[in-house]
């Protein structure tokens, strides 16, 4: 923070936080904090057009990296001329700021921060920009206060229980809500979290969940799908200090979740709502509830309302289906340099979340869908539009239309696409794998491509989804 401070930057300047998973990362994500600057976090896998959106968007001045993104940032600096980075730290070299001792710490510490002037920082300053894709492809920037922040920590914090005895083990990306609100969580109330990136080495977070003795796991549905599908007794074996596990991101499947209580009937096993404009709106605790409500994501949040709206704008009653909004603290201040859409989202007060739902009779909320084309990925979020509109950019396809299908009960959906190439030429299924990895954030690249002469569409010209996922039905064998 200090070294930020050096830098002589405006109060409210905008630093890129574009790393992998560590303690590190979450050393930036203080030290901007503390600096009085906004911290925007940045998917680890974004592409090279994906950062040289968000930093044009948000005014960069500066950038915290990993060293495997150092090398998008290099090739950015190199073909952009006229950015507004000021500064690129190496998270690496983050190693040497800190000696073993915390007795050394505390002292340099005491000579070095003396003479600093920290910033005034009020609970309505933004302190967060998390870039989100909307169900119309285009980025916006979600604009969290730090009243924003804290209130959704309460919720959490209320709901699950979390003391200064429990240690979770987090391996979401930090650069979302999720994963990086369950490892503030933890350090709010004196507690701890073990780090790590992904689930691709699952020996190694078996063993800190065992050594460690964790309190704690949060999860995808597609992540414990994988656990519970290939690595079920290691993960009982190693499992007996789990006081509870939290999953969000995407639906839990009612077979997953009765699955995760069987085989660990010790665990609270809990299911959220919310999305990074509206955080933990809804919580429900499954390990206790009656099975019909496991397709449910629960009732309010404390000091949350929750409502579902038909089209003109009037509130249904129980058991009427429309679109789900949420009233809160939580809510965001606003998109960022988007007046606009912050309009559009806003209806006296109420985020509208763009999600088809309805609430029963107990005031359990159970949704149904999007009210456009968003995709999920194992908890991963895109849509047709973004997909669509990077493709234009391949002189060798005429039309590509992409959806999102079911890939299985546990998998979330998978992208197919459907090509119209130009008249005369050669193309191939690896050169559009090829064009998407290079202007694509990994996870949207389309899993299967179909060439077809035409794309079905109605007479005003709009494409007949409905009839395209039919179609990628029939041409797909493995779907629930």
């Amino acid at each position: 923070a200090q070294k930020l401070i050096k830098k002589r930057l405006n109060y409210g300047d905008r630093v890129l936080l574009y790393a992998d998973n560590s303690v590190y990362f979450m050393v930036a994500y203080f030290a901007i904090i503390k600096a009085g600057l906004i911290v925007v976090p940045v998917d680890n896998s974004s592409a090279l057009s994906r950062i040289s959106l968000l930093i044009k968007d948000c005014g960069a001045k500066g950038v915290f990296v990993g060293s495997r993104q150092a090398i998008i940032i290099k090739e950015y600096l190199q073909l952009e001329k006229a950015t507004t980075l000021e500064f690129v730290f190496s998270l690496d070299e983050l190693t040497g700021f800190f000696p073993n001792s915390f007795e050394l710490i505390e002292k340099r510490m005491e000579c070095e921060i003396s003479d600093t002037i920290w910033p005034k920082i009020s609970s309505e300053d933004i302190v967060e920009i998390i870039y989100t894709t909307g169900s119309t492809g285009s980025s916006k920037g979600v604009c969290l206060t730090h009243r924003n922040i804290l209130a959704a920590l309460n919720n959490i914090n209320e709901f699950v229980g979390y003391q200064q005895t429990d240690h979770e083990v987090v391996t979401l990306p930090l650069t979302h809500s999720f994963g990086l609100n369950h490892v503030l969580c933890n350090l709010k109330v004196g507690g701890s979290a073990y780090i790590e990136s992904g689930i691709l080495h699952l020996k190694k977070i078996f063993n800190a969940i065992r050594n460690q003795k964790a309190t704690g796991f949060p999860g995808t549905p597609a992540s414990f799908s994988i656990i519970m599908g290939r690595y079920t007794e290691v993960f009982r074996e190693n499992a007996s200090s789990l006081r509870f596990i939290v999953v969000n991101s995407a639906p839990l499947p009612p077979a997953l979740a009765e699955k995760i209580m069987k085989l660990l009937p010790h665990i609270r096993l809990m299911v959220y709502y919310g999305l990074t404009e509206a955080s933990r709106s809804s919580f429900i605790e499954h390990s206790i509830e009656n099975k019909t409500l496991l397709q449910s994501v629960g009732r309010a949040s404390p000091n949350v309302g929750i409502a579902v709206l038909d089209e003109s704008g009037n509130v249904l009653n129980r058991e009427a289906k429309g679109e789900v909004l949420v009233k809160a603290e939580t809510v965001m201040h606003r998109y960022w340099n988007n007046a606009k859409a912050t309009e559009d989202k806003m209806l006296n007060g109420w985020f509208k979340t763009s999600d088809l739902g309805y609430i029963d009779k107990n005031g359990y909320l159970f949704l149904q869908g999007r009210l456009k084309d968003m995709i999920n990925i194992g908890g991963m979020k895109t849509s047709s539009s973004e997909i669509n509109e990077a493709y234009e950019k391949f002189w060798k396809v005429e039309e590509l239309y992409a959806i999102g299908i079911c890939e299985g009960i546990h998998s979330g959906e998978k992208i197919i696409a459907f090509v119209i190439k130009k008249v005369n030429v050669e193309l191939s299924i690896e050169e559009l794998i090829g064009f998407g990895r290079k202007h694509l954030d990994f996870y949207k690249v389309p899993s299967s491509f179909y060439f077809v002469e035409s794309i079905p569409k109605s007479d005003t010209g709009k494409v007949k989804t409905g009839e395209l996922k039919d179609i990628a039905k029939r041409l797909e064998k493995e779907l629930c």
